[in-house]
């Protein structure tokens, strides 16, 4: 016997007709608009009907089918193996039962515990036929409303009263959460509907034994032998071939009313559909029949990529159609759905990037036969948005209306005896209406129109940048031997800050020195700081001090100091001045972030002691604090910090732990300190399929969130931590199929529309050198686009990686990067500016690109304990004997 789903999935061709004829295919029987209660039926003699009284004899209605009576009613003196007992509504059985007895267990005081299972109608009843007809008005506030548990994302219903259609009730859904933070919006998907309306239906059951008087043996022998399917037998036979043909008609004629809004940021991939509540209606008994009659409230999602997005929709529908499902799935049918009435309109979106999401919202209403099984019909109103700000026009804008018809399950009990088998299935979503109702302009969202100071590009200036993307070389020399393998991490990675003058500072990845230049690329100036022997000093980062100085952090010849020079935004040196650390330290600076007070904090490695090291300087380069840190746990050998990021009046440094015997291999660590350098955060991670999660950069993210990127092993990763240390997301983005392998990133800014772009060095397969790659992210860190980027023989340049990245307030991504020769010769700094929507440059540009569809891998991290010890370190600080040079 074929699936009756299949059967309809093939019948659903006719929904192609014009709207006349499917009207003309419907019942000529109008939908009911009165109240009905009509039956005949004969029990079986072995069908054993409890009065109310005998019905309060139970004390117990177990979940697994269990039924304990406190007395043996004298309904049930002569009970046998495979009888059927039938109760109304009662105090004990709110929904009535219909059971089929398994087991019977009698004790010496008069009590019995009864094992049993939902029955079919046919082995109770030796004929029926009944008909209801009522209308169902959910949306009222008396209604007996029950959430489904989508805590802590579900928010409670509120009540409006008025509306064409009565009452409206008013949901709010946050179905998707990123990090599983709710006071962070940029990575939500919310769902939001007034929901108005009802149903009226009409509903037939007709069964006929004929001239058979008693239940068979055979037939008996049959159900118990169900039973067996429990511990994990097959049953020997298929009761469903040993009764005579139910056939249930369903007439229902929904009228739904509908606002819909759907809105959130980064929702990439995601698709869900779920029941948000259902609201309960009183039930219904038509002779020994007892119908549930209830009222879910349903919702799906899916989306592509999207940034920031709003979109609101409004629906008002009426239908009809008309099912008679039947035991002998040949003798099934349904005449589709048709359109009585409808009217649909939308608003313009808002669309802050590329968006495309939609999410539908409806009622499905149930009537479930003594709370197991019925049949449902479901109406439900969509909004699907297509946004995309580089077409015209920008957005097109579909409502939908979708229905579904089918029996739905409602106890895992059922199963057992399988004889309503033939009920469980559904007709999937059929397209009622899909028109596109408004296209044109992208209009932003608020958040995106008008960014916070200092936040970045609006949505309308990323959406259509006003510059032309670039790319030069810089002239500063560098060193470019790290670049023979991402895995030969530099000491220090790049650097690229904002100046005063609305400039930027290139340094770190073995630059000789630092160079200044504007956002279309030109050099202001290049300055180089030499030691006494008129060696140049290899920098490390650079920050701004609230004097409209400049800070630079520079690493020295062998280990155990640095020196951090001062300079006028023209690159006159003001001051220098060397710290030297501990000779049991064994020293190796690693990176600076600015301070509050105009300052800098500067952190490092004391690999001999296996800790690190925190230095904070004043704007005047005076020394005000030192600490080591090192781990508790005893078997660390190796505590190495790799970012470090200021985030208000706090600092968080990320880096890499190695433990002897730690089975899943490196582990990445955050910290995060206020002014007394004491650590407030602190948390480790695992990813143990790569024995490795190494952090390289850091950045300030939303609510107080941290966004890391770094390596695991040669794949890339992203992720997003929580203020209180913990992950609220890990991604670990792939290149795809023709890209090298080998994906280490270094850097990362995110769109203040909702999204990031990560820069990453990628080594190059056989004789090709190592180039960089950018991808596109949105909120969570899911992959939008990969684009790749080489430089061939420019210049006798080859190979280049470790990019720097700032986000520019005219829409680009600004990167400098180490450009080095495959030979002994120096390299230089590299600079190019692309947009940030996409990362293209022009074709004749210095670099060439090309782009690809980033893939992702589906990794676990897993959190470890980490605790960190604090002490005090006595360094010293001197003027450095040293010489700025600006040529």
């Amino acid at each position: 016997m074929p699936p009756l789903h299949r059967r309809w999935l093939r019948s659903v061709a006719s929904l192609a007709l014009p709207l006349p004829l499917l009207c003309a295919s419907c019942s000529s029987d109008p939908a009911p608009s009165e109240q009905r209660r009509e039956i005949e039926y004969e029990l079986f003699p072995s069908t054993h009907r409890l009065t109310a009284e005998e019905t309060s004899a139970i004390s117990e209605v177990a979940a697994d089918g269990t039924l304990r009576f406190r007395t043996i009613p004298s309904a049930l003196a002569d009970l046998e193996l495979g009888d059927v007992i039938l109760t109304g509504i009662s105090k004990q059985t709110p929904l009535g039962l219909l059971r089929v007895v398994l087991a019977i267990d009698r004790d010496s005081s008069g009590a019995m515990v009864l094992g049993t299972a939902a029955a079919p109608l046919q082995a109770a009843f030796r004929s029926l036929h009944a008909k209801i007809a009522d209308t169902s008005l959910p949306f009222t506030k008396d209604a007996t409303y029950t959430g489904t548990d989508l805590s802590p994302l579900f928010l409670k219903p509120e009540f409006s009263v008025g509306g064409d259609l009565g009452d409206h009730e008013h949901y709010a859904v946050v179905v998707f959460d990123g990090d599983g933070n709710t006071d962070t919006t940029n990575d939500q998907v919310l769902i939001d509907a007034t929901l108005g309306g009802g149903f009226r239906y009409q509903l037939s059951i007709d069964m006929d034994w004929g001239k058979v008087a008693r239940i068979s043996e055979i037939v008996k022998s049959c159900l118990l032998d169900a039973a067996t399917v429990v511990i994990g037998k097959p049953p020997s036979c298929k009761i469903v071939d040993l009764l005579p043909e139910l056939t249930l008609g369903f007439q229902v004629n929904p009228h739904l009313e509908a606002a819909l809004a759907v809105s959130g940021s980064a929702s990439v991939g995601f698709q869900k559909d779920f029941d948000i509540a259902t609201i309960a209606l009183p039930p219904i008994d038509v002779g020994p029949l007892v119908f549930q009659p209830n009222v879910d409230i349903v919702a799906s999602i899916h989306g592509e990529a999207s940034a920031s997005f709003s979109a609101n929709a409004h629906a008002n529908i009426e239908a009809t159609t008309e099912v008679v499902l039947s035991s002998k799935s040949e003798n099934s049918k349904i005449v589709p759905f048709a359109l009585k009435t409808v009217d649909a309109d939308a608003e313009t979106p808002e669309v802050d990037l590329y968006a495309e999401a939609g999410a539908k919202a409806g009622a499905r209403l149930v009537l479930a036969l003594y709370g197991v099984i019925g049949p449902y019909a479901q109406l439900s109103a969509g909004a699907t948005l297509i946004a995309n700000p580089t077409s015209d026009p920008c957005f097109d804008l579909h409502v939908g209306l979708d229905t579904q018809f089918g029996v739905i399950v409602k106890t895992p009990s059922l199963p057992v005896i399988g004889a309503y088998t033939f009920l469980d299935y559904n007709t999937g979503p059929l397209t009622l209406y899909d028109r596109s109702v408004v296209q044109g302009s992208c209009d932003v969202t608020q958040a995106g129109a008008h960014p916070p100071p200092g936040a970045g590009p609006s949505a309308v200036t990323l959406q259509k940048p006003p510059f032309t993307p670039w790319a030069t070389l810089l002239g500063l020399p560098a060193d470019g031997s790290d670049l023979a393998s991402v895995l030969a991490f530099p000491t220090g990675f790049p650097s690229l800050s904002p100046s005063v003058d609305g400039r930027y500072i290139a340094s770190g990845a073995g630059a000789r020195g630092l160079v200044k230049f504007d956002g279309d690329g030109a050099v202001t100036w290049q300055s180089s700081l030499r030691d006494e022997r008129g060696g140049e000093l290899t920098s490390v980062g650079s920050v701004a001090s609230l004097d409209a100085g400049l800070l630079t952090l520079y690493r020295t010849p062998g280990f155990g100091s640095f020196v951090v020079a001062k300079q006028s935004q023209a690159g006159a040196l003001l001051r220098s001045i060397r710290v030297d650390l501990p000779d049991a330290c064994g020293a190796s600076v690693q990176a600076m972030a600015g301070a509050p007070d105009g300052g800098a904090l500067v952190v490092g490695e004391c690999p001999s002691t296996q800790s690190a090291f925190l230095v904070r300087l004043d704007r005047n380069l005076e020394l005000t604090d030192s600490r080591t840190i090192a781990d508790a746990d005893p078997t660390t050998i190796r505590l190495t910090p790799t970012a470090i990021a200021r985030q208000g009046e706090d600092w968080v440094v990320a880096g890499q732990l190695v433990r002897t015997g730690e089975t899943a291999g490196d582990l990445g660590f955050f910290l995060r300190f206020g002014r007394d350098l004491m650590p407030s955060v602190q948390s480790a991670f695992a990813c143990p399929d790569q024995l490795s999660f190494y952090p390289t950069a850091a950045i300030p993210s939303t609510a107080g969130s941290i966004t890391l990127v770094g390596d695991a092993s040669g794949l890339g990763f992203v992720a997003r931590v929580k203020p209180d240390g913990s992950l609220g997301f890990a991604r670990f983005p792939n290149l795809g199929s023709g890209i090298q392998s080998g994906f280490s990133p270094n850097a990362v800014v995110e769109l203040p529309t909702t999204g990031l772009v990560l820069a990453s060095t990628v080594s190059g397969e056989g004789d090709n050198p190592t180039d960089i790659i950018l991808l596109g992210l949105d909120g969570n860190g899911r992959s939008l686009w990969g684009r790749e980027y080489f430089l061939h023989g420019k210049a006798g340049l080859r190979a280049v990686g470790w990019p720097s990245a700032q986000l520019t307030d005219d829409g680009g991504v600004l990167l400098s990067a180490t450009a080095a020769s495959q030979g002994s010769e120096p390299g230089q700094l590299l600079a190019m500016k692309v947009f940030a929507r996409d990362g293209s440059l022009p074709d004749d540009s210095l670099v060439s690109n090309t782009n690809f569809k980033p893939t992702e891998s589906d990794l676990a991290v897993e959190p470890r304990d980490f605790a960190a010890r604090v002490a005090a370190l006595a360094v010293t600080s001197a003027d450095f004997d040293g010489t700025a040079v600006t040529p």
